[in-house]
């Protein structure tokens, strides 16, 4: 399906053209007269003016050719989006997938050190046992554990 052109941009693209071509005709014409040539010249730059109008190429033309540009943009355009947003779409899993091994880290280091603080207490709390059974004063008061207080 072909597009089509914009009715106001093909009355544009008419007037300049009617314009350069009118303008070619005066400065012709306006040379010859200056020049000081009789009619036959003249006419010769009148041909030579009307052949060079039939190269202009015509609006429609000239339309199709900006409408497959911008489509040609557009799907550039459109193409670059998706490949942004699989590039960010991959760089987000690997975004959090390294956030979940920091977190994962951070648990098994809480964890480790929840583990023991928890020996180090039933150590502390043996030794404190041990020494009231026996009647000698605990090596460790209660609280203190590996140089640490509470």
């Amino acid at each position: 399906m072909e597009p089509t052109p914009d009715p106001r941009f093909r009355r544009w693209v008419l007037i300049g053209a009617a314009f350069l071509a009118w303008n070619v005709v005066v400065v012709t014409l306006a040379i010859a007269v200056s020049s000081g040539t009789n009619g036959e010249n003249v006419g010769k730059f009148v041909g030579t003016v009307g052949s060079a109008i039939a190269f202009i190429p015509p609006a429609w033309l000239v339309w199709r050719q900006v409408q497959e540009q911008a489509d040609r943009i557009v799907s550039a355009a459109r193409d670059d989006a998706m490949q942004a947003a699989a590039q960010a779409k991959a760089d987000l899993q690997v975004a959090i997938a390294r956030r979940l091994q920091a977190a994962e880290e951070q648990i098994a280091s809480a964890e480790a050190s929840a583990v023991r603080q928890v020996r180090e207490r039933a150590v502390a709390v043996a030794v404190a046992a041990a020494g009231d059974r026996f009647g000698r004063p605990a090596a460790f008061p209660l609280g203190v554990v590996a140089g640490r207080r509470p």
